[in-house]
């Protein structure tokens, strides 16, 4: 399998928690499939269902994803496969103009179709069939995504590291980074960063560990437009929401998180005010840090497309034409 980059530990713990399941190769591809078809179904889908439709939202379906690849990480292999049942049955149920499936392909058929044709093994499995990896959908420029990954350890003070990877796709090529976000619990007040639901704040650093090889000036995406750093290092704060403010006793359902980001280059102050998505699970009986995360971008990042086929931020950074790093241009 071709690699650009020393791939992250948390793509060796997905793929380590399916091989473990005992599973025969056709039949993990059919069970774990489902949930991933139905949200990219739903998702794509929301004209054709019409103001009527009772059944999921996006955010929901994407909920139900995201909880049904947890259990499996969990070792939870049971509640994985029967919540993959249930996406199931709820994924025959669509219009065949959501679905695709006309054609009558039978179970585990029809592999790779839609936007997740032709995604990379280093991309996570639960995500293959939700990312444009073709970038059918940015013809003539680039999109975007990331995932990361990581946890918190209670001491004194708290710590956090996480590994973030960043995919880049054109019609042609891709190409990723990972930048490793290493800090400790803040002593600000996550007011300060505009998030007054959050919970915790954290001071960070972004350290690239993969030479750039997506050639990009990334202190545009990380710093503002102004910013003429190439790979960083940069310096900030994450802010984390997971119990919807600091006086709510009660998690967000299902774990779910909200990552806020404030990068600071000199005097500019660059906030993020929807820097990621995803699930904060307490690892002990505290229901506080320690805790494992993990978070990916609400959409994909569009950079130089000819035309957009529906909407989404957009990230239009220079290219690092120095050489310094040897690195492949998409």
């Amino acid at each position: 399998m071709p690699r650009l980059n020393d791939v992250s530990v948390l793509l060796t713990t997905l793929l380590m928690a399916t091989a473990c399941s005992g599973k025969g190769e056709e039949e993990e591809e059919s069970v774990a499939d489902y949930c991933g078809r139905y949200q990219q179904a739903i998702c794509n889908c929301s004209d054709e269902l019409g103001d009527d439709w009772e059944g999921n939202t996006c955010a929901e379906a994407t909920a139900r994803n995201e909880a049904a690849q947890q259990l499996q990480d969990n070792g939870d292999f049971e509640g994985y496969d029967a919540a993959q049942a249930t996406c199931e049955e709820d994924y025959n149920a669509l219009p065949t103009d959501c679905t695709g499936d006309s054609s009558g392909e039978g179970e585990g058929e029809g592999e790779g179709e839609g936007e997740g044709e032709g995604c990379p093994d280093e991309v996570p499995e639960q995500y293959r069939n939700l990312w444009d990896c073709s970038a059918s959908t940015c013809p003539g420029g680039a999109l975007i995504y990331k995932y990361a990954e990581g946890e918190s350890v209670a001491g004194d003070p708290n710590t956090i590291a996480v590994s973030e990877q960043y995919f880049m796709f054109t019609t042609s090529d891709w190409c990723t980074d990972t930048w490793e976000i290493t800090g400790q619990e803040s002593e600000l007040d996550p007011l300060n960063f505009n998030c007054s639901t959050c919970e915790t704040a954290w001071e960070v650093e972004w350290n690239m560990t993969t030479g750039n090889q997506c050639s990009l000036m990334w202190g545009q995406l990380f710093a503002g437009r102004d910013s003429e750093t190439v790979d960083g290092p940069f310096e900030g704060y994450l802010a984390l929401e997971t119990h919807g403010g600091l006086s709510e006793p009660i998690r967000n359902p299902d774990d779910n998180m909200l990552v806020i980001a404030e990068v600071r280059e000199g005097s500019v102050r660059n906030g993020h005010a929807d820097y990621g998505r995803g699930f904060a699970h307490p690892t002990s009986d505290i229901d506080a840090p320690p805790e494992a995360y993990d978070w990916v971008l609400t959409e994909a990042l569009r950079s130089g497309c000819d035309r957009m086929v529906g909407e989404g931020p957009s990230f239009d950074p220079r290219l690092d034409d120095s050489n310094e790093h040897n690195a492949r241009t998409p």
